[in-house]
């Protein structure tokens, strides 16, 4: 494996936690 692609791949699930987060958020405060 590359540097890069892990690099990317660290990218991308960061910001799939990140979006987890938003919705875990925003649905807590709807219900």
């Amino acid at each position: 494996m590359l540097w890069t692609d892990i690099e990317q791949t660290a990218m991308i699930l960061r910001q799939m936690q990140e979006l987890g987060m938003k919705q875990r958020v925003f649905g807590s405060h709807r219900t």
